[in-house]
């Protein structure tokens, strides 16, 4: 419960990125368009961890929290897109509804390409990993009052094998196994 007070619906917000990504919305034939446009789309890529689904593991002088994998939103910012270049030819079979319905396709199917865009960088992936693993060790450390080892790790992609990195007592870390952030 006090989870879902302090995190929402148990979401923890391990990283925020600014994304520029840019796209080509048009309208008619795809290789030989009536219309075309690209647009420049600004917004955040927010990355958390379900802290529902977390495992915890507790041995006599040891705990294991296996966190699930970042999930990434990506909230484009509607205010901020941005024409940058456009093509007309000069005519248009089309009507202005059209061209408006044409628009919003293109718009839904840019946030879905998008998504999939940011998701495959693999730096910012590695970065939501060690800010969640970092804030899961501090709210972790402000609670414990004994000197048990605790290992923050993430949980096998196919749940086969539970690997976990470990941050040692004096905070550094040392790897028991390869996980997927290696």
């Amino acid at each position: 419960m006090w989870l879902e007070l302090a995190y929402g619906n148990y979401g923890l917000e391990v990283l925020v990125a600014s994304v520029k990504l840019n796209d080509i919305h048009s309208v008619g034939k795809e290789d030989n368009p009536d219309y075309a446009a690209l647009y420049l789309l600004k917004g955040n890529a927010v990355f958390t961890v379900d802290l529902s689904k977390v495992e915890i593991q507790d041995r006599e002088n040891e705990i294991s929290i296996l966190l699930p994998e970042p999930e990434m939103e990506l909230i484009i910012d509607q205010r901020e897109i941005e024409k940058v270049a456009e093509y007309q030819k000069n005519y248009f079979k089309g009507s202005a509804e059209d061209g408006f319905d044409a628009y919003l396709a293109s718009m839904s199917k840019i946030d879905e390409q998008s998504e999939e865009v940011v998701a495959n960088y693999d730096e910012l992936i590695k970065m939501a990993r060690e800010s969640a693993r970092k804030q899961v060790e501090q709210l972790v450390g402000t609670v414990s009052v004994s000197e048990t080892n605790v290992k923050v790790g993430f949980q096998a992609a196919d749940q086969k094998s539970q690997k976990t990195d470990t941050a040692s007592e004096n905070g550094t870390n040392e790897t028991d196994d390869q996980t997927k952030f290696d």
